[in-house]
């Protein structure tokens, strides 16, 4: 068995280079359809719920 160790960087890099990047434009889409979907879900607030949603939401206009 190896008795190697890997520093955080080391895996991090690893986890980048050799797969993540190969996949950043579905990362891309999944973070908007999860920002977008999480935006639609804030529209059944009530009013003073949103009134707080649009102190926090830099998209509160399209509430």
């Amino acid at each position: 068995m190896n008795d190697i160790t890997y520093t955080s960087k080391e895996l991090l890099t690893w986890l980048w280079h050799d797969y993540l990047k190969k996949h950043i434009w579905m990362l891309g889409f999944a973070i908007g359809f999860m920002a977008t979907e999480g935006e639609a879900l804030g529209a059944n607030f009530t009013d003073g719920q949103r009134q707080i949603r649009r102190a926090v939401s830099p998209w509160w206009h399209l509430c």
